[in-house]
């Protein structure tokens, strides 16, 4: 009779481990994949959004109007060459941080390898 209930304890347990584990994984990857989809490219043309920022996130550079534009937390951030857009999508966080809370100065190290 002990060996029955000890392996039943056993099943249980198990099963709830796998449970804990599949609900884990569903959250990082609902998590990275809501993340990333936070930043947005935006219209083109003649309704093209005011930009944000006068400096690239990426390179440091002055933004230039007729590059693409993305928006990332309510704001549209504009960059020095259509590249720079690209990498930005990667990692909207990190290169956002690197423009100043008025969108006037970049504060941040630009990259080693911008264009």
């Amino acid at each position: 009779m002990r060996v029955v209930a000890l392996d039943v304890i056993f099943i249980q347990s198990n099963y709830m481990k796998t449970k804990i584990i599949i609900l884990v994984m569903i959250s990082f990857g609902s998590f990275f994949l809501f993340s990333k989809s936070n930043a947005q490219e935006t219209p083109k043309g003649k309704n093209k959004p005011s930009i944000f920022n006068a400096f690239c996130p990426i390179s440091g550079e002055p933004v230039k109007p007729e590059a693409n534009t993305i928006e990332f937390e309510g704001k549209v951030f504009g960059f020095c060459c259509n590249g720079c857009d690209t990498k930005f999508k990667k990692n909207p966080v990190k290169y956002a941080s690197r423009i100043s809370k008025d969108g006037k100065k970049f504060i941040g190290k630009p990259d080693k390898e911008m264009h």
